[in-house]
């Protein structure tokens, strides 16, 4: 038997439903493709678009932007809802943009200065060929060659009125002596990275609050020095001075013959300094574990930190942030202009450890009525690089916080031992002013990381939500305490929210819950505090102090208790 033909009703039906079915095909696909379009940070230039995932008008979006009712992940992310109410944008291992002349950061193509991306290319402003990024001197500046003449054994003061010098730091000044305008951190062509233990062609040291500033310029012209910067330290009655050696002379020669002159007092390198944190390299199962872990609920029925002012020296702090609506008190600027070549977008460092301080929103502060004061100490790194900050800079913050009325200072950073540091420390401790520092991300084998291994510093290492050490934490019997820093939620740039991870995000904690203890006890010493924080930790580790988790991980609701006694609920 032949298939029979379908009647012409039937042929009608068939075609009215095919029409319809196509139409709902086109409804749908015409507005995603103008929402595709339309979807703000997309590049035409390299052909790939930021990813727009829809996500309730409540929820968060973590490690992008909101826009509208949509979370935007920046190139190189994938949305990933991680919850009803949270997308988080997770990087994948394909999705690099081209970048030809440049280099990839955080998934984006930076070009090098001068140059501008078109169509996946850093292009001159002359439309000259691709540029390569300018790689930056990492090398130190060679010593001097020459006849050493020194006497090792009769060691003898500089010739300043005239003659020549017998130590090879000391060279004729070669021209009147001036204050040079907002230096970078190293001559351009340079640059100071993470790696260096101290600026290779700067030396500081400070003199009596009262000498003459003329004996700055005396001295400078004596070593041929230039004079950078000179700053008033009231926290230790100094005065604060810097010099560049312009010559490529080694810093310790230089430092050598400053102390054997004896006008500048404690002469040294001008040390760097480097945030302790990165970005979290996974999502915990609970968004915000940390509140739970540290039973913050319990503390907050007494304290929440009202009337205590935290000293946040960092990258600077976000005030625009929603969630720090009402919490910066001020806003101090110690670092002058950003070096050339240096990244001008806001370093969201100092916003994170803000946020984890005194936020109230999504991200839960451990101390959301205690103010922040926002001490920018960090400058932009050189062609991408972390943000650094150095012995001159940290001093002088130190000093200004301390000023303004700050009663903790959180130092989410480590660098090498720094005497004039640890000499503003003990300063501040003396004045009773709390300090809190991050232990150090440079893993189990480092060296001990300053200013956490100052005995008048409470040092704080990272666990994760399951009382794990954080894998890249410093170990030492210097650390005092653990706190949450393993994939912490906080503040990000541009109004976001970040998953974060290292010692510095541990510390910030420890600083909030001195903040509640401050309200309990105004006035509360170093001693006292560390031994409330010690004896209210959860010991995680070999039965008492170990050099991995300290005294164990922090209680706030234990710590507050043992000021309080029974006031805190269980």
């Amino acid at each position: 038997m032949g298939r029979k033909h379908p009647s012409p009703h039937a042929r009608c039906g068939f075609c009215a439903c095919a029409l319809i079915l196509v139409s709902c095909l086109l409804a749908a696909a015409i507005p995603a493709a103008h929402a595709q379009r339309a979807a703000p940070g997309a590049d035409h230039s390299t052909g790939s678009k930021q990813v727009l995932q829809p996500i309730p008008r409540a929820a968060i979006c973590i490690g992008g932007r909101t826009s509208g009712s949509g979370c935007i992940c920046p190139q190189g992310a994938v949305p990933r809802r991680t919850g009803p109410n949270a997308v988080v944008c997770r990087r994948t291992s394909h999705a690099t943009p081209n970048c030809s002349g440049g280099r990839v950061l955080r998934g984006a193509c930076v070009c090098p200065p001068g140059a501008t991306l078109r169509a996946g290319v850093c292009r001159s402003q002359d439309d000259a060929a691709p540029r390569t990024p300018p790689t930056g001197g990492s090398k130190r500046p060679s010593q001097t060659t020459g006849n050493d003449d020194r006497d090792d054994q009769n060691p003898r003061r500089p010739n300043v009125g005239g003659g020549t010098a017998r130590h090879p730091a000391l060279r004729p000044p070669s021209g009147p002596v001036k204050i040079a305008p907002a230096p970078p951190l190293r001559p351009p062509g340079q640059t100071v990275t993470a790696a260096d233990v101290f600026v290779s062609d700067e030396v500081v040291g400070t003199l009596g609050r009262t000498t003459p500033t003329g004996l700055d310029e005396d001295v400078a012209a004596a070593f041929n020095l230039v004079l950078f910067e000179r700053a008033v330290l009231a926290l230790t009655g100094e005065r604060l001075v810097r010099y560049r050696i312009p010559d490529g002379r080694d810093v310790q020669d230089v430092v050598a013959a400053l102390a054997i002159d004896g006008r500048v007092t404690a002469p040294q390198p001008n040390y760097v300094y480097v945030r302790q944190g990165s970005l979290a390299s996974g999502i915990p199962n609970d968004l915000q574990y940390a509140p739970a872990k540290i039973e913050l609920a319990a503390a907050h029925e007494v304290a929440r930190g009202a009337g205590v002012l935290v000293g946040v020296l960092d990258t600077g702090v976000d005030a625009r942030h929603p969630e720090l609506a009402g919490v910066i008190a001020e806003e101090i600027e110690v670092t002058g202009p950003a070096p050339r070549g240096a990244m001008t977008d806001f370093d969201p460092h100092g916003t994170a450890i803000a946020g984890i301080i005194a936020a109230h929103g999504v991200v839960k502060g451990i101390a959301p009525h205690a103010r922040i004061l926002s001490v920018r100490t960090f400058r932009p790194g050189v062609g991408g690089g972390r943000a650094i900050s150095t012995t001159a800079l940290v001093c002088m913050g130190i000093d200004q916080a301390i000023a303004r009325g700050a009663t903790i200072l959180n130092f989410s950073f480590a660098g090498a031992r720094d005497p004039l540091m640890h000499r503003l420390a003990g300063a501040a401790v003396a004045r009773n002013v709390l300090l809190v520092a991050a232990a150090g991300n440079n893993g189990p084998d480092a060296q001990p990381a300053y200013p956490a291994s100052y005995p008048e510093v409470i040092a704080v290492t990272a666990t994760d939500q399951y009382d794990k050490l954080y894998a890249k934490a410093n170990h030492g019997h210097y650390i005092a305490v653990a706190a949450p820093g393993v994939d912490v939620l906080t503040l990000g740039a541009a109004r976001s929210h970040q998953l974060q991870s290292g010692t510095s995000f541990a510390a910030a904690h420890v600083s909030g819950i001195l903040a509640l203890m401050l309200e309990l006890a105004p006035g509360l010493s170093v001693d006292r505090a560390r031994a409330a924080l010690a004896a209210a930790a959860v010991d995680l580790g070999p039965p008492g102090h170990d050099a991995q988790f300290g005294a164990g991980r922090i209680s706030a609701s234990e710590a507050l208790r043992g000021l309080s006694g029974s006031r805190v609920p269980n």
